[in-house]
Formats: structure tokens, C-alpha cells, sequence
């Protein structure tokens, strides 16, 4: 029987999935066509990409969510019997990521505060954010982008690091379904395959923010140019 620790975890698990897998839902329907900038290189990662990533990291979430609810205790010496019934090779998983510790705590909370930030730049846009870049009808200054001018993607950002921490390594949840032998393979190459990934999703970002920059400056001339001075582009006062 799961402790009340353990389902509060799973229950912040199940959140950061839900929450995770709303930051990759458009909010609002694409631009059409005649609308659409026409200058938005990368708008082909956006749609389809995007909900199957949500949708994916729902499911990793939840199935992280279950592993610690049949997490075993000294208390409940039955929850191992739980465990492999679920995890073919439970033996791989370690403690840390499953119970409640100052890493699975910083992970969640910055799973909490990406989406708190990505979200409020949702509410600040209103109908004028859209996955694939489109002329908005004015220049949104006030709110969240009064402090940053990138905050969907700082938002991202944290949530995205916080998934690759915790559920996506293959030592972790994905190791329930990896053979002993290969996992010990593995050892020591987690970093590479996190930094490929990133850097990828950085060079995204970059065209992206180039692009969307290079429209709003079209757009709106000299007041996002003032805005743009004044203004940092992720992180408040800093970059």
C-alpha cells in the first residue's frame, strides 16, 4: 500500500506531466496561410510535433507517477512484488528518482515554475501566440514582458531540462524496460546523448527567436526597438 508521501510525489508527477504536455499544446489556432510570416523557418517543428512530444511526456510522467506509488517500503514489503509486474527489470532503478529528495524536489519545482512562465506568456499574448509565427495586432510590453521578452521559451527551457533530469535518462523510468547487461553499456555516455538533443533544441531556439525578432521589428519599427534595448530577452536584468 502506497504512503501518503509517495502519492503526493505521484501526484506532483502527474501534474508536471499534465502541465508539460499543455506547454506543447497550441493555445490557439495557426495562422492561415496569408497571415502566416513567411520568414518562420523552423514553423515545421510546430503543430504535429509539438502535441506528440506533449503526449509522450504525459505518458512518461504518469508511468513515472506509477513506479513510485508501488515504490517498496520497509513497511510494505509486498510493493516489490508491484514493482516487477510493471518494471520488467526493476533492478535497475534507483531510489533517488522515485522518492521525495532535494533532486526530485528541484526537478518538479522547475517543472512548476517553467510552466507558471510559459503560461503567463500565453495569457500576456492571448490570441496572438501561435506556434508558427504571425504579425500580432500590437506590441505586448506589460505583464511578463515587461521583464523578458522570450518568456515562452525560458518557460520551455526549464521544463525541458527538468524532463531530461528525470524522466528521460535511461537509467531512470526507461531503464525498467532495458536489459542489465546493455544498461551497464550505457554507463557513462548519459551526458552525450542529453547534450545532442539540447543542442539541437538550442540551435532551434536561436532561428526561432531570430526570426520572431526580425518580425516584430518589421512590424512595429522603433517601439520594439526602444522595447528591445530596454528589455532582456530571458532572464531579468541578466541576458
Amino acid at each position: 500500500m502506497p504512503s501518503l508521501s509517495s502519492l503526493a510525489f505521484a501526484l506532483a508527477l502527474a501534474g508536471a506531466g499534465y502541465l508539460n504536455a499543455i506547454c506543447v499544446t497550441p493555445p490557439n489556432p495557426p495562422p492561415s496561410q496569408s497571415r502566416a510570416y513567411k520568414g518562420d523557418r523552423i514553423h515545421f517543428l510546430t503543430g504535429r510535433v509539438t502535441r506528440s512530444v506533449g503526449y509522450i511526456s504525459l505518458v512518461l510522467y504518469l508511468f513515472h507517477a506509477l513506479l513510485a506509488v508501488s515504490w517498496p517500503s520497509a513497511a510494505h514489503d509486498d510493493d516489490a512484488a508491484s514493482l516487477q509486474r510493471i518494471c520488467p527489470h526493476a533492478s535497475n532503478l534507483h531510489s533517488d528518482f522515485y522518492t521525495w529528495n532535494s533532486f526530485t524536489t528541484t526537478t518538479l519545482a522547475l517543472t512548476y515554475l517553467g510552466a507558471a512562465i510559459r503560461l503567463s506568456a500565453y495569457g500576456g499574448l492571448g490570441k496572438n501566440f501561435t506556434f508558427q509565427l504571425a504579425p500580432p495586432d500590437r506590441l505586448v510590453t506589460s505583464g511578463i514582458y515587461h521583464f523578458i521578452q522570450h518568456p515562452s521559451y525560458t518557460g520551455q527551457f526549464l521544463i525541458s531540462i527538468a524532463m531530461n533530469l528525470l524522466v528521460l535518462r535511461w537509467d531512470s523510468s526507461p531503464a525498467c524496460f532495458i536489459p542489465e547487461s546493455f544498461l551497464a553499456a550505457l554507463t557513462g555516455w548519459g551526458w552525450v546523448v542529453l547534450i545532442a538533443p539540447m543542442a539541437f533544441a538550442s540551435s532551434a531556439l536561436a532561428t526561432r527567436v531570430k526570426d520572431e525578432e526580425g518580425m516584430l521589428k518589421e512590424k512595429f519599427g522603433q517601439e520594439w526597438v526602444r522595447w528591445h534595448e530596454r528589455t532582456a530577452r530571458f532572464i531579468p536584468y541578466v541576458i
